[in-house]
């Protein structure tokens, strides 16, 4: 079995480090798409992305020898990826149909989900 405090190390070093990566990244995208520089937003979106990619992938070996430890941590990227995909999906949404109905149609999605 790995180190426990290796593993405690590697998962803070990978939730730290991705999320200050991806929202630096994101943020800056969301400027230049407001300046309507969009191929330098759709770039900062996908540089966020392979950043996060790359860094986890190096990370990874760290749980080879804790198979519940590696198996946690794939699920766990599983559902970061999913969460990523539905905000793509919301931020392409935002484009189409702009901010404001973008909002509505979350708030009216909200009070469906709750009758």
């Amino acid at each position: 079995m790995a180190d426990e405090q290796t593993e405690i190390q590697a998962l803070q070093a990978i939730v730290t480090g991705l999320s200050a990566q991806s929202y630096g990244h994101r943020i800056q995208g969301l400027v230049f798409g407001s300046k309507g520089l969009a191929a330098l937003a759709d770039k900062y979106a996908a540089h966020a992305e392979e950043e996060g990619i790359a860094q986890v992938a190096n990370m990874m070996p760290i749980f080879a020898e804790d198979l519940v430890a590696y198996e946690d941590m794939k699920a766990y990227l599983i559902d970061e990826d999913e969460d990523l995909q539905e905000t793509n999906q919301d931020l392409e949404l935002i484009e189409l149909v702009g901010l404001q109905d973008w909002l509505v149609m979350k708030l009216n999605g909200a009070e469906t989900e709750e009758e």
